[in-house]
């Protein structure tokens, strides 16, 4: 749910890399962990991106796109 509350992408991403835990014993860090690792999948091809820059950069691209549309 809090991912459509943040009109800039990667601010709530940079959120759950933070918090992200892959432990099922915290489950608020490892929903977090969960949504970045299915993120990066979706996004990246990979099982799981840490790098905040290649996060960045998608936030950019997607803007850039986004705006294109519309």
């Amino acid at each position: 749910m809090e991912l459509i509350y943040y009109p800039e992408s990667y601010s709530v991403v940079e959120k759950f890399l933070n918090e992200a835990k892959n432990n099922k014993a915290f489950p608020h860090s490892y929903a977090a962990y969960r949504i970045i690792e299915q993120l990066s999948s979706l996004l990246f091809d990979k099982s799981y991106i840490e790098n905040k820059l290649l996060w960045k950069e998608i936030d950019i691209a997607l803007g850039i796109e986004v705006e294109g549309i519309i």
